[in-house]
């Protein structure tokens, strides 16, 4: 059981059941679902409804033995992100989403990881 003071610190991801190397800090999720979009007219600020992917980002260290190549176009994949306080969040059927193919050396060297994946396809479990 969690303590209900805690609050987030750390997230753990695994992608097909294999664990990211996640630089402290850099992860974050988004679980999709409708977006309120502003519409500006004549007659003032209105509104309309779009559907938005879950998404997951994550800085990975890139060491010994890490090649890009095995997440570029990865898809079908299962990505399951673990939050310390308990909340566990499943993402089937989703795809890599990276823009970046580039490495930021310096600091333990790093690359951005995007996977995205249809919102009706996140189960919640946990806290």
């Amino acid at each position: 059981m969690v303590n209900p003071r805690q609050r987030l610190g750390v997230v753990e991801i695994t992608v097909n059941g294999t664990p990211l190397d996640i630089v402290p800090g850099s992860a974050t999720f988004d679980k999709g679902g409708k977006r309120r979009k502003t519409q500006n007219g004549d007659q003032g600020a209105n509104f309309s409804v779009e559907f938005a992917p879950a998404k997951v980002e994550a800085e990975i260290f890139y060491g010994p033995g890490t090649r890009l190549a095995n997440y570029e176009n990865m898809d079908d994949l299962t990505v399951v992100v673990r939050c310390d306080t308990g909340q566990t969040y499943t993402m089937a059927n989703a795809w890599e989403a990276s823009d970046d193919r580039g490495i930021k050396a310096g600091d333990g060297g790093k690359h951005k990881l995007v996977f995205n994946a249809d919102h009706k396809m996140v189960k919640e479990a946990g806290a």
